[in-house]
């Protein structure tokens, strides 16, 4: 209960901090002074003006920040996928072949298509090892499937943790 509030005002100070912020530039380069909107507080124009500001501001960071993390999301759930077709090839003993070709495709082909994080490389290239070193019988198939699924629980958390409501305010980013 004491985090909620703490994000809430966390959240209102964000909301003023932009709502003074561009009212005091409007007023600015209307009338040239940035403060003269404060005798007009209370009226239903200014208040209107604050709702449309509000509005706009809210479509903004919801946009871009959800175009942001929905980019994120899309390189995890191909991350998760392979993770979840070398378990699945591992036990019915497939050859992994084909998802060593996929990953290697990402890491050093379609770099650019999906829009592959430092950390997603990494994950990439601990999946490809892992998959090198299970093909050369170095690790058995236990060892292979508890590597696999602990980078699936990571991912996964990670996923989660990018659809979280809170990551909508930019402070909130800011100060977790």
């Amino acid at each position: 209960m004491k985090k909620s509030i703490t994000q809430a005002i966390i959240y209102l100070v964000e909301v003023i901090i932009f709502l003074v912020a561009v009212t005091a530039l409007y007023s600015g380069l209307e009338n040239g002074l940035s403060f003269s909107w404060k005798e007009h507080v209370l009226t239903f124009q200014f208040l209107s003006n604050l709702g449309v500001i509000f509005v706009v501001y809210q479509l903004l960071i919801y946009s871009f920040i959800s175009l942001h993390d929905s980019a994120k999301n899309d390189a995890l759930l191909e991350i998760k996928s392979i993770i979840k077709l070398c378990i699945l090839h591992s036990n019915y003993n497939v050859t992994l072949v084909e998802i060593e070709k996929t990953v290697d495709e990402l890491l050093y082909k379609k770099k650019g298509y999906y829009m592959l994080s430092k950390k997603n490389i990494e994950t990439l290239e601990d999946i490809e090892s892992l998959i090198k070193r299970y093909n050369a019988k170095e690790i058995d198939r236990q060892t292979f499937h508890f590597w696999l699924e602990k980078l699936l629980i990571i991912i996964e958390h990670e996923s989660e943790f990018n659809s979280l409501l809170w990551r909508n305010s930019l402070l909130l980013r800011l100060l977790k």
